[in-house]
Protein backbone atom coordinates (compact mmCIF):
# COMPACT_ATOMS: atom_id res chain seq x y z
CA UNK A 1 0.00 0.00 0.00
CA UNK A 2 1.16 3.12 -0.68
CA UNK A 3 2.40 5.14 2.10
CA UNK A 4 3.28 9.34 3.22
CA UNK A 5 5.78 9.77 5.48
CA UNK A 6 5.55 13.16 7.26
CA UNK A 7 8.73 14.04 8.67
CA UNK A 8 8.48 16.09 12.14
CA UNK A 9 11.42 17.67 13.97
CA UNK A 10 10.63 19.18 17.13
CA UNK A 11 12.32 21.02 20.13
CA UNK A 12 9.93 22.24 22.97
CA UNK A 13 6.88 21.87 21.00
CA UNK A 14 4.48 20.62 23.71
CA UNK A 15 1.48 23.19 22.96
CA UNK A 16 1.76 22.24 19.92
CA UNK A 17 2.44 18.80 18.68
CA UNK A 18 -1.25 17.59 19.68
CA UNK A 19 -2.94 19.92 17.90
CA UNK A 20 -0.70 19.51 14.58
CA UNK A 21 -1.62 16.27 14.57
CA UNK A 22 -5.15 16.36 14.69
CA UNK A 23 -4.57 18.59 11.73
CA UNK A 24 -2.63 16.58 9.72
CA UNK A 25 -5.40 13.62 10.70
CA UNK A 26 -8.06 15.73 9.53
CA UNK A 27 -6.06 16.57 6.59
CA UNK A 28 -5.33 13.13 5.73
CA UNK A 29 -8.22 11.28 6.92
CA UNK A 30 -8.32 9.26 3.75
CA UNK A 31 -4.93 8.54 3.05
CA UNK A 32 -1.83 6.17 4.97
CA UNK A 33 0.41 7.77 6.22
CA UNK A 34 3.08 7.47 9.41
CA UNK A 35 4.70 10.70 11.15
CA UNK A 36 8.23 10.42 12.01
CA UNK A 37 8.76 12.79 14.91
CA UNK A 38 12.80 13.63 15.45
CA UNK A 39 13.25 15.10 18.80
CA UNK A 40 16.96 17.05 19.74
CA UNK A 41 16.69 17.14 23.43
CA UNK A 42 13.08 18.77 24.36
CA UNK A 43 13.01 20.26 28.37
CA UNK A 44 9.37 20.37 28.46
CA UNK A 45 6.75 17.57 28.24
CA UNK A 46 7.52 16.95 24.03
CA UNK A 47 8.72 13.60 25.08
CA UNK A 48 6.39 12.53 26.56
CA UNK A 49 3.41 13.68 24.53
CA UNK A 50 4.94 11.88 21.48
CA UNK A 51 5.56 8.09 23.51
CA UNK A 52 1.81 8.75 24.09
CA UNK A 53 1.09 8.90 20.23
CA UNK A 54 3.31 5.73 20.05
CA UNK A 55 2.02 3.90 22.39
CA UNK A 56 -1.39 4.70 20.65
CA UNK A 57 -0.90 4.09 17.36
CA UNK A 58 1.89 2.62 15.05
CA UNK A 59 1.63 5.25 12.50
CA UNK A 60 3.16 7.45 15.11
CA UNK A 61 7.76 7.13 14.94
CA UNK A 62 10.17 8.88 17.86
CA UNK A 63 13.73 9.37 16.73
CA UNK A 64 15.67 10.74 19.74
CA UNK A 65 18.75 12.50 19.75
CA UNK A 66 20.92 14.27 21.97
CA UNK A 67 22.29 17.83 20.42
CA UNK A 68 26.16 18.05 21.10
CA UNK A 69 27.18 21.25 19.01
CA UNK A 70 25.57 24.84 19.06
CA UNK A 71 22.80 26.31 16.87
CA UNK A 72 20.28 24.81 15.02
CA UNK A 73 20.37 21.05 13.64
CA UNK A 74 17.61 21.11 11.81
CA UNK A 75 19.21 19.71 8.93
CA UNK A 76 20.66 16.63 10.40
CA UNK A 77 17.38 16.18 11.83
CA UNK A 78 15.23 15.93 8.65
CA UNK A 79 18.29 14.04 6.86
CA UNK A 80 18.36 10.62 9.86
CA UNK A 81 14.41 10.68 9.85
CA UNK A 82 14.24 10.38 5.95
CA UNK A 83 17.32 7.86 5.58
CA UNK A 84 15.63 5.96 8.70
CA UNK A 85 11.90 5.37 6.52
CA UNK A 86 13.49 5.25 3.49
CA UNK A 87 14.17 1.37 3.73
CA UNK A 88 9.90 1.18 4.13
CA UNK A 89 9.75 0.63 0.29
CA UNK A 90 5.56 1.03 0.65
CA UNK A 91 6.78 5.08 1.32
CA UNK A 92 6.56 6.73 -1.88
CA UNK A 93 6.16 10.57 -0.92
CA UNK A 94 8.43 12.37 1.49
CA UNK A 95 7.06 15.43 3.35
CA UNK A 96 9.01 18.14 5.84
CA UNK A 97 7.03 20.36 7.59
CA UNK A 98 7.71 22.40 11.06
CA UNK A 99 6.33 21.84 14.65
CA UNK A 100 5.64 24.82 15.82
CA UNK A 101 2.49 25.15 13.39
CA UNK A 102 3.97 27.59 11.09
CA UNK A 103 3.19 25.50 8.50
CA UNK A 104 -0.63 24.91 7.44
CA UNK A 105 -1.26 21.24 7.62
CA UNK A 106 -4.59 21.50 5.42
CA UNK A 107 -2.14 22.18 2.29
CA UNK A 108 -0.73 18.42 2.76
CA UNK A 109 -3.13 17.09 0.06
CA UNK A 110 -2.22 19.82 -2.69
CA UNK A 111 1.52 18.99 -2.00
CA UNK A 112 1.22 15.45 -2.35
CA UNK A 113 -1.17 15.56 -5.47
CA UNK A 114 1.03 17.03 -7.08
CA UNK A 115 4.02 14.39 -6.57
CA UNK A 116 1.86 11.56 -7.00
CA UNK A 117 0.51 12.88 -10.35
CA UNK A 118 3.82 12.99 -11.35
CA UNK A 119 3.88 16.72 -11.59
CA UNK A 120 7.45 17.38 -9.81
CA UNK A 121 9.74 15.11 -8.25
CA UNK A 122 9.95 17.85 -5.46
CA UNK A 123 7.21 20.63 -4.49
CA UNK A 124 8.29 23.39 -2.05
CA UNK A 125 5.29 25.00 -0.23
CA UNK A 126 6.38 28.95 -1.33
CA UNK A 127 5.52 32.23 0.40
CA UNK A 128 6.83 34.15 -2.39
CA UNK A 129 4.68 32.80 -5.29
CA UNK A 130 1.72 34.62 -6.42
CA UNK A 131 -1.00 33.58 -3.49
CA UNK A 132 1.59 33.22 -0.97
CA UNK A 133 1.16 34.80 2.31
CA UNK A 134 3.48 35.53 5.60
CA UNK A 135 1.03 35.83 8.91
CA UNK A 136 2.13 37.38 12.54
CA UNK A 137 5.90 37.58 11.19
CA UNK A 138 8.22 40.58 11.73
CA UNK A 139 8.84 42.61 8.36
CA UNK A 140 12.71 42.42 9.53
CA UNK A 141 12.43 38.30 9.28
CA UNK A 142 10.23 38.45 5.84
CA UNK A 143 12.86 40.57 4.58
CA UNK A 144 15.84 38.22 5.45
CA UNK A 145 13.84 35.54 3.70
CA UNK A 146 12.88 37.19 0.80
CA UNK A 147 16.52 38.62 -0.06
CA UNK A 148 18.06 35.01 1.13
CA UNK A 149 15.95 33.43 -1.82
CA UNK A 150 16.39 36.47 -4.08
CA UNK A 151 20.15 35.77 -4.05
CA UNK A 152 20.03 32.21 -4.19
CA UNK A 153 17.59 31.80 -6.83
CA UNK A 154 20.27 34.33 -8.90
CA UNK A 155 22.78 31.29 -7.88
CA UNK A 156 20.72 28.45 -8.85
CA UNK A 157 17.68 28.84 -10.63
CA UNK A 158 15.26 31.98 -10.90
CA UNK A 159 12.19 30.61 -11.27
CA UNK A 160 12.34 28.64 -7.50
CA UNK A 161 10.82 31.67 -5.74
CA UNK A 162 10.85 29.95 -1.98
CA UNK A 163 14.26 28.65 -1.07
CA UNK A 164 14.16 28.28 2.93
CA UNK A 165 10.73 27.16 3.42
CA UNK A 166 10.99 23.84 5.64
CA UNK A 167 7.56 22.93 4.22
CA UNK A 168 8.33 20.46 1.42
CA UNK A 169 7.25 17.21 -0.67
CA UNK A 170 9.78 15.13 -2.80
CA UNK A 171 9.48 11.07 -3.97
CA UNK A 172 11.52 8.27 -3.68
CA UNK A 173 14.41 9.24 -6.56
CA UNK A 174 14.64 12.91 -4.60
CA UNK A 175 15.22 11.16 -1.56
CA UNK A 176 17.90 8.72 -2.81
CA UNK A 177 19.64 11.49 -4.36
CA UNK A 178 19.92 13.08 -0.97
CA UNK A 179 21.40 9.30 0.37
CA UNK A 180 23.69 8.76 -2.28
CA UNK A 181 25.39 12.12 -1.73
CA UNK A 182 27.58 13.23 0.60
CA UNK A 183 25.63 15.78 2.86
CA UNK A 184 27.78 18.41 4.71
CA UNK A 185 25.79 20.52 6.62
CA UNK A 186 23.61 19.65 9.83
CA UNK A 187 22.51 23.10 10.12
CA UNK A 188 19.37 24.53 8.31
CA UNK A 189 21.87 25.44 5.19
CA UNK A 190 21.20 21.86 4.75
CA UNK A 191 18.09 22.97 3.01
CA UNK A 192 20.06 25.07 0.44
CA UNK A 193 22.37 22.63 0.13
CA UNK A 194 19.66 19.61 -1.04
CA UNK A 195 18.23 22.06 -3.32
CA UNK A 196 20.99 22.84 -5.19
CA UNK A 197 22.17 18.52 -5.50
CA UNK A 198 18.62 18.21 -7.38
CA UNK A 199 19.13 20.89 -9.59
CA UNK A 200 22.50 19.86 -10.43
CA UNK A 201 20.97 16.31 -11.46
CA UNK A 202 17.85 18.21 -13.30
CA UNK A 203 15.13 16.96 -11.04
CA UNK A 204 12.14 19.02 -11.54
CA UNK A 205 11.19 21.21 -8.86
CA UNK A 206 7.55 22.77 -8.59
CA UNK A 207 6.19 25.66 -6.13
CA UNK A 208 2.62 26.08 -4.66
CA UNK A 209 1.34 29.07 -2.51
CA UNK A 210 1.52 28.71 0.91
CA UNK A 211 0.58 30.41 3.85
CA UNK A 212 3.34 30.68 6.58
CA UNK A 213 2.47 31.43 10.15
CA UNK A 214 5.42 33.00 11.85
CA UNK A 215 3.37 33.69 15.30
CA UNK A 216 4.53 37.15 16.15
CA UNK A 217 8.32 35.73 15.54
CA UNK A 218 10.54 38.23 15.14
CA UNK A 219 14.47 38.67 15.22
CA UNK A 220 15.32 37.41 18.67
CA UNK A 221 14.39 33.90 17.45
CA UNK A 222 16.95 34.09 14.80
CA UNK A 223 19.98 32.54 15.41
CA UNK A 224 22.39 34.69 14.66
CA UNK A 225 25.26 32.08 14.22
CA UNK A 226 22.88 30.13 12.16
CA UNK A 227 22.84 33.37 10.07
CA UNK A 228 26.77 34.18 10.19
CA UNK A 229 27.88 30.45 8.76
CA UNK A 230 25.02 30.68 5.73
CA UNK A 231 26.97 33.34 3.82
CA UNK A 232 29.71 31.23 4.23
CA UNK A 233 28.46 27.68 3.15
CA UNK A 234 26.34 29.60 0.46
CA UNK A 235 29.55 30.31 -0.83
CA UNK A 236 30.97 26.72 -0.33
CA UNK A 237 27.46 25.53 -2.27
CA UNK A 238 27.82 27.38 -4.89
CA UNK A 239 31.46 26.23 -5.85
CA UNK A 240 30.19 22.97 -5.85
CA UNK A 241 27.75 23.31 -8.12
CA UNK A 242 29.68 25.27 -10.54
CA UNK A 243 33.50 24.08 -10.27
CA UNK A 244 33.92 21.13 -7.74
CA UNK A 245 31.03 18.45 -8.41
CA UNK A 246 28.93 17.43 -5.00
CA UNK A 247 30.64 14.29 -3.68
CA UNK A 248 28.80 10.50 -4.30
CA UNK A 249 29.20 8.15 -1.62
CA UNK A 250 31.42 4.94 -2.02
CA UNK A 251 29.25 2.13 -3.18
CA UNK A 252 31.22 0.17 -0.97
Amino acid sequence: MKTICIILPVLNEEKNILILVKRIEAALSDRNYIIQFVEDGSTDATVKIIEYLVNKDVKYKLLQRKKLSFGSIRGSALYEAMELQFKNLEIEVFIEIDGDLSHSPEELITGIGIIENQQADVVIASRFVKGGRIIDRSMSRNLISFISSKILGFIFKRSIKDYSNGYRFYNRIAAKLILDHTIYYSSPIYLTEVIAIWLKNKLRINEFASTYYGRKEGLSKLRFIDLFKAFFCIFEITIRYYIRGFQKKSSS
